[in-house]
């Protein structure tokens, strides 16, 4: 007789289903993606192309306390706090290609199949790399809570004390407003 937990494997604190005939279960893992038979649902995405969804990204990034633009590589558009990047970001044959240091998420976002573990040795320090062909739906919010985790992985205490002196929840996990910088605009 078959045990209940045969044809399920664990990915990070999750398990997946691995039969490809079976009911789906479905389940959220921590940046709001729908997850059922190893098949990402992405229940609010829209439409964009890899050019606009890189911009609101680095928007989004740039909005953020401490940090620069920094593009070490022809075509890249990298977002760095205290001069330590915390996304390698570009568009290259018309696929975005996104790379976060996910500590905690990591593991779940490794179960979707658009991620990859980064290459370079990256990866084993939970460096983790995303890629979406053009005309794929990206779920923008889900890439900027990932996004935000990287940057709390890579910002200085004191940058992050003052993000959630600015805007508490983003202690509980709600992503920022964009933030005013110096002599800047709200975004």
């Amino acid at each position: 007789m078959e045990s209940w937990w045969e044809g399920w494997s664990m990915v990070g604190s999750f398990a997946c289903w691995n039969a490809l005939d079976a009911t789906a279960v479905f389940r959220q893992d921590a940046a709001g993606f729908t997850i059922a038979c190893g098949k990402t649902y992405l229940p609010n995405a829209m439409p964009s192309t890899p050019t606009t969804t890189l911009k609101a990204l680095k928007k989004f990034g740039l909005s953020l306390p401490g940090t620069q633009p920094k593009s070490p590589w022809p075509g890249h558009d990298d977002v760095a706090v205290n001069n330590k990047t915390f996304a390698f970001m570009s568009v290259d044959g018309g696929a975005l290609k996104i790379s976060m240091k996910l500590p905690v998420t990591g593991k779940d976002a490794l179960c979707h199949p658009f991620a990859a573990p980064t290459g370079y040795g990256l990866g084993k320090s939970g460096w983790v790399t995303l890629s979406f062909m053009g005309g794929e739906a990206v779920e923008l919010e889900a890439l900027k809570r990932w996004m935000m985790e990287s940057y709390r992985a890579q910002a200085p205490k004191r940058l992050l004390k003052e993000l959630e002196a600015q805007q508490p929840w983003v202690k509980a996990g709600v992503l920022p407003d964009l933030v005013r910088k110096r002599g800047g605009e709200r975004g």
